[in-house]
């Protein structure tokens, strides 16, 4: 009794054509794509990060912190046209 699963085996020629030749296709639009276009993946990608992400939780909780917690530790005005 064979005790390894090779999936390999399991999925028919043709299957296994049509895969290729989708992967294929996929890799040569992936290097046909204009400077652009692969910009606006790797912005899309930061943006989606979950560490950018955390990053702008903090710094609207410090935006919104800073000054209340400025007046009461330094004295200092909460709004700087205030002062």
């Amino acid at each position: 009794m064979k005790t390894q699963d090779n999936s390999q085996d399991r999925i028919p020629k043709t299957a296994k054509s049509n895969i290729d030749d989708i992967m294929r296709i996929e890799q040569e639009f992936l290097q046909q794509r204009s400077f652009g276009d692969r910009l606006s993946d790797r912005v899309s990608a930061l943006a989606e990060s979950i560490g950018f992400i955390g990053a702008g939780r903090v710094k609207l909780l410090v935006w919104i912190g800073w000054p209340a917690a400025g007046e009461r530790i330094r004295g200092c005005c909460r709004l700087p046209w205030n002062c």
